[in-house]
Order: structure tokens, then sequence, then C-alpha cells
């Protein structure tokens, strides 16, 4: 804690009686958002990052909605919108883990079907999202933090807080929660909207309640699969298919006949090679894959490399502003995924790409021009 006769950081955020007086950006910023733009309750929570931890918990249980079951014991079991341990566990690595030195605020976002918690900084060098799903070390970017939350027990140097909160999700019966590297680190928190109770109130019949119950279990439901599990005719189950469209709770993947599909609305994105997919969709998956991992080891690491050499704020924001950019790329379409390679292309010096990545662009580029003539 104390280096050269000197406080270290990780001692005035641990220690100092107003750690802000010498880092404006170390609080929670927290809101509770009806939509994007309309907030509803909001607060700036600042003192030791001990403090905040448990000032930020409160100002989620404040936010979020709680049921309590009465079990026979002498206490009422509470039920939470998401369990606490996963927040908090989500919470405690925000301000574990981010870079100080940017100068953006910890976040924590409440919406009415999500929750979201946001660091500056993301994932440590060698760390990738996929890496995140299985056994990895625990990388620390603030070791004198790390320490003294080791010593109190917040965190384990193993790197299982990732597993902590995907494991009490599953058991509250909730989504997985999402891990993404977005101008930053958020993890996303998501609420079960399509419960049997909040079905009945979208006004859906017992066949629609067993369609999306069948959907959540499996992934997806085609028309013949709703006519197996209710009984109906194709023209009937044709019907109740589109009026579950029209609640907007399922989403039809594909053109209408055998390779039409439908899946939860919100859980569309990600689907990949699937039976009965579209002519040629399968073709662009593959494409984008590549694309995607091309970024993964060329382009992305390149430019995380680069914001570690940059001091200045200016330039430091500008490239906060690439790296933006290419971590959003899951949403780019075939096409899009084209005239960004032609962007990289002509802008090498912004990538830092040397001849070897330049080769590399090039082999992928070919491979998907290849894959877009097999359409």
């Amino acid at each position: 804690m104390i280096k050269e006769g000197h406080p270290t950081w990780a001692a005035i955020l641990l220690l100092h009686r107003h750690p802000q007086r010498f880092l404006s950006q170390a609080v929670i910023h927290c809101g509770r958002f009806k939509e994007e733009t309309i907030v509803i309750d909001d607060k700036m929570i600042e003192g030791t990052i001990i403090e905040q931890v448990e000032e930020a918990m409160d100002f989620i249980r404040k936010n979020i909605n709680v049921k309590f079951i009465m079990t026979g014991k002498p206490a009422r079991e509470e039920i939470w919108d998401y369990p606490l341990e996963a927040l908090r566990e989500a919470i405690i690595n925000a301000v574990c883990h981010r870079d100080y030195t940017v100068p953006s605020n910890t976040e924590v976002r409440i919406y009415d079907d999500s929750l979201i918690v946001w660091s500056p900084g993301g994932l440590p060098f060698g760390i990738t999202i996929e890496d995140l799903y299985k056994p990895h070390s625990s990388v620390l970017r603030n070791k004198g933090i790390a320490g003294v939350f080791y010593d109190m027990r917040w965190i384990e140097q193993w790197g299982s807080g990732i597993d902590k909160m995907r494991e009490a999700c599953m058991k509250a019966g909730l989504p997985e929660p999402r891990f993404e590297e977005y101008q930053g680190f958020r993890v996303i928190f998501n609420k079960d909207i399509y419960t049997e109770e909040s079905l009945r109130k979208f006004g859906l019949n017992e066949r629609q309640i067993k369609a999306v119950r069948y959907t959540k279990e499996n992934g997806r439901i085609t028309n013949k699969e709703y006519q197996e599990i209710t009984g109906l005719r194709k023209r009937q189950s044709t019907d109740d298919l589109k009026q579950l469209e029209d609640k907007k709770i399922l989403v039809r993947i594909g053109t209408t006949g055998k390779s039409a599909y439908y899946v939860l609305k919100g859980r569309q994105r990600g689907e990949r090679g699937s039976k009965g997919a579209p002519k040629g969709q399968e073709t662009k998956e593959k494409a984008t894959e590549e694309f995607k991992k091309y970024f993964k080891e060329t382009a992305k690491g390149v430019v995380l490399e680069y914001i570690r050499g940059v001091k200045k704020k200016a330039t430091l924001n500008w490239a906060w502003g690439s790296l933006r950019e290419m971590t959003e790329h899951e949403k780019l379409s075939f096409d899009e995924i084209q005239n960004i390679i032609s962007k990289i292309k002509a802008e090498p010096m912004r990538y830092l790409l040397d001849d070897k990545r330049k080769e590399k662009l090039k082999e992928i580029e070919k491979k998907l021009k290849a894959m877009g003539k097999e359409e």
C-alpha cells in the first residue's frame, strides 16, 4: 500500500476519506431507466470503492422487484428479479478490474427487462470473451485492490467470478448473463420475460403458452413441430404462430415454407448454420465467422496493444472509438463486412497492419469473395 514513502493508488481508492479528490472517475454511476432517455432514479456513488459496492447494491435493491414466498420456515424466502449474489459479483469485479486511467465512471444501468454493469478498460491483455466460458487464470490489472478484496473474501484469485454469476442465474431460472467488450467491459443480466404469468397477460391461450415453453427449451420451433405438440391442423397452427408474431413474442426466421422457423424475440441473434436455414444463410455465416476470427487474432489485438501505448487523452478517445467500431462487428451484414475490409485496407496505418497482417487480410478477403459466389 506504500511505495517509496507514498500511498499507492490502491491505498487511496481503498482507504482515503475522499478518493475522488485524486481520481474523479473512481465512482459508480447508477441509473434506473424507463427508456434509454427517461431516467427515473439516478445516483452518483463516491467514497472508498468498498463503500461504493455496498451503496450500489442498496441502489439496486431499491430499484428491482422482490417476491416474498412463505415456505413454512421461520424466515420467508425472498425472490429478486436477479440473484443478488450474481449482481454483487459483477459490481465487485467491475471496481476491482476496471482501468482507472480511463476517464469514465463505472456504471450500473437498470431497465425494465435487464440490468447492465459496465466498467471502463475492457478485458486484461491475453484474456478474450471466449476464455471467460472455460477455466482460465485470473489476470489482475489492479493487484493492490485485488489483494485486499481477496483478504476480505470478496474475490478468489482463480478466475471463478464468471462461473458464480452464470450458476446463480441458471439456478434462479434466468438466462445466463452476457459478457461483452463494448467500449470497455459489460455484464448484461436479463429477466425471464417469458414466464407463464407474463404470457397470460399477453392474452395467450394454453396452446401458445405450450409453444413458448417448447421454444424456450429447444431454442426454436417450426410450424410442423407446433402442429405435433398441439394437435392442430396446419392452417390453425399458422394462425396461432402469426398471433405470436404480432404480439412480438416470436420472430420468424426465413421465408414461408419448410425452411422457416420461429425463435423468441430478443434471442434470434446468433442463430447460425441451423437446419432449415434459408438458402445462402450458412454461407454468409461461415464468411462472418472468418471475419470475426480475423478481428480476434489481428486487428482487435493490434488496436488493444496500441491503446496501451497511448497517453494523451485526445488520442486515447480516438483509439477507443476505433475499438468500439471493431467490437460491434457482430451486428454487421455480409456486405458491410466486405466494406469494412476495404476500409481497413485503405487505412493500414490506422489499424497498424504490417506485411504479415496485410497478407492475412488478403487471404480472408479472397475467402469472402469465394463464399459470396457460392450463393
